[in-house]
């Protein structure tokens, strides 16, 4: 027993002589790595400034090093961290939130990592190793943080209006709280998106790639129109296909009869891509089916990457316009309680995705109408029609204000074209025939925008309905006004519709203000947890994909500036004088003013 005892009692002094004997040697190799990041990030090789809207990882790489002291974040000064493994698992995983792996661990650091897990407890080591890795490890960090806090692309900076209000946090204070806390993964999966909707994208997405890993879905080959009672190849690859979309069971995807259960998968394939619910296969639907997995896991992405540019909640109670779908919802926690069609502007007119507030209605409204619909559409009638104002109560003015003399359309000479309106202002009077129809949502906006009603009703029929010049239609105003109004201030139902009718251009203040979302959603789940996807009518999907092809080239370049400085092959950046992180105009302008008329 003694001498149990007295080995154990050895092997205990040993142990601790072991171990402060490592932390004697971490502690001289740690203050060694330290040496090294402070010498790398004072240097000329480390990059001291890079082009404001482009990663500015060095600059909040060389503040966190700094306000640390240079200590490293991710080792000991002997090998890396259980926090660094950590964090490269997060990263590891990137494709779950539609990103990237590759942009933020390069070769180099997943060969220092290799190289340095088996680190002997040895002094003299050489420190460059580890520094290069703890530097590496940092600007992953923010870089990741940062691309899933608030997105990869800046949207004011693409060629398109696009206006809402991003979130916003300290990158910097993220960084320190998940090293001092050791809860690295925790604190990054806290940064990605808080709206049910993104989480169930990245549901979606998962789901796309089990797809993809099994080879995808199969096309169909063109051909006639396919429906109830058809046979052969063509039917097979269609219901193979849509066994693997989910839109049919897959127990029949074998086969080749065009049965009821295919012609039910083809309605519901049809309903999730906005198409009409007609149970056969046209040209339509072989363009929708025909697009591989790969093409929409990226669209997913790409929707998921706008989510991202959205504030933290989009309020209790919203007016919510899809763009892409032609709907307006009224959501109220996230539960729609209302849902209508839109008409939204077509493409030369883009609708613009903004955020703001309803504040009032306007009843019988008046339309002040933008010189370049009067020159380009209006005048050329005229020309043909002297009766054409008149007949459409069109009031002609001699300037804008109330100052301003109204004229007779009849006295002017009109063949100048579009230069002849430039003097005068036009306005059509509140009526069944007014372009504003009865009713218009005001929320004002620097685009000039707003929801309102319309004669034209018979637009709403159409599946796609891209035809303002800007402005959003909606199907049901009525509805609209008596769920903003809610009843409040003696507003029923009916006295909306005689308030509507009364043509006396009048306006009330909503007792509750709404906010309103008009946005861009070519990919969303549905509240049947169906994935919907709709056409880029705008080719905003283009436009995000174009510009983050850029940004990943951009980062790449920074991310092996940053960890190859401790080496001293680092290229010095290029000081243009610019404040570090300041946003810049964006190097291009869209072919319309922002403050055009609508």
């Amino acid at each position: 027993m003694r001498n149990r005892a007295l080995i154990v009692i050895v092997l205990i002094a040993a142990a601790v002589a072991v171990a402060l004997w490592r932390a004697r040697v971490a502690e001289t190799e740690a203050h060694r790595v330290q040496r090294t990041l402070r010498a790398a990030l004072k240097s000329r090789r480390y990059p001291s400034h890079v082009p404001a809207g482009e990663d500015s990882t060095p600059l909040l790489v060389r503040s966190f090093y700094r306000q640390r002291r240079y200590a490293p974040a991710w080792s000991d000064g002997i090998q890396p961290l259980p926090r660094a493994r950590a964090l490269v698992g997060v990263l590891d995983s990137a494709a779950t939130e539609g990103l990237e792996a590759g942009d933020y661990l390069t070769p180099r650091m997943r060969e220092l990592l290799g190289r340095l897990r088996p680190l002997p407890l040895a002094a003299g080591r050489d420190p460059r190793p580890l520094a290069e890795l703890d530097l590496g490890l940092s600007a992953a960090f923010l870089r990741y943080a940062s691309d899933l806090f608030d997105g990869r692309v800046d949207p004011r900076r693409l060629p398109t209006e696009w206006l809402t209000r991003p979130r916003r946090t300290s990158l910097l204070a993220q960084l320190r709280a998940a090293v001092s806390s050791d809860r690295v993964a925790e604190t990054l999966h806290a940064l990605a998106p808080h709206h049910p909707e993104y989480a169930r994208l990245r549901e979606s997405l998962a789901r796309y790639r089990q797809i993809a890993a099994r080879g995808g879905w199969p096309p169909v080959a063109p051909g006639p129109l396919l429906g109830r009672g058809a046979r052969g190849p063509r039917v097979r690859s269609l219901r193979a296909l849509l066994a693997a979309t989910g839109d049919l069971s897959a127990r029949g995807a074998s086969a080749d009869a065009f049965d009821a259960s295919v012609e039910h998968g083809v309605r519901a394939f049809q309903s999730r891509h906005g198409l009409s619910p007609t149970g056969r296969v046209g040209a339509d639907e072989l363009a929708a089916m025909n697009v591989p997995v790969e093409a929409r896991m990226q669209q997913i992405e790409l929707n998921m990457e706008r989510w991202r540019w959205l504030p933290d909640t989009l309020g209790r109670r919203a007016i919510v316009v899809n763009i892409p779908d032609y709907t307006l919802r009224a959501v109220e926690d996230d539960h729609p309680v209302l849902d209508m069609r839109v008409v939204v502007g077509e493409a030369v007119n883009h609708t613009p995705v903004f955020s703001d507030t309803i504040s009032r209605i306007v009843f019988g409204p008046s339309w002040n109408i933008p010189e370049r619909i009067v020159g380009d559409e209006m005048l050329p009638q005229a020309q043909n029609d002297p009766e054409y104002f008149a007949r459409n109560h069109i009031r002609i003015f001699d300037g804008p204000g109330k100052a301003a003399r109204e004229i007779d359309p009849r006295t002017r000479d009109w063949s100048a074209g579009p230069a002849s309106v430039a003097a005068y202002s036009f306005r059509q009077d509140p009526g069944p025939d007014n372009a504003l129809g009865h009713v218009k949502f005001m929320c004002p906006n620097q685009f000039n925008v707003y929801l309102h009603d319309t004669p034209a009703g018979h637009l709403f029929n159409l599946r796609e309905r891209d035809f303002s010049h800007g402005c959003i239609r909606v199907e049901h105003p009525v509805e609209l006004a008596d769920y903003l109004l809610g009843g409040r201030g003696g507003w029923t139902r009916d006295r909306i519709v005689d308030a509507m009718h009364a043509a006396l251009d009048s306006s009330v203040a909503l007792p509750q203000p709404a906010p309103v979302h008009i946005l861009y959603w070519t990919a969303w789940v549905d509240d049947r947890g169906a994935l919907e996807l709709r056409k880029d009518i705008y080719d905003l999907d283009a436009i995000v994909d174009h510009a983050l092809r850029r940004h990943a080239f951009a980062v790449s370049q920074t991310a092996h500036a940053v960890t190859r400085a401790v080496s001293g092959s680092a290229p010095v950046a290029r000081n243009d004088g610019r404040r570090p992180g300041a946003r810049q105009p964006a190097p291009w302008r869209d072919r319309r003013s922002p403050r055009r008329p609508r």
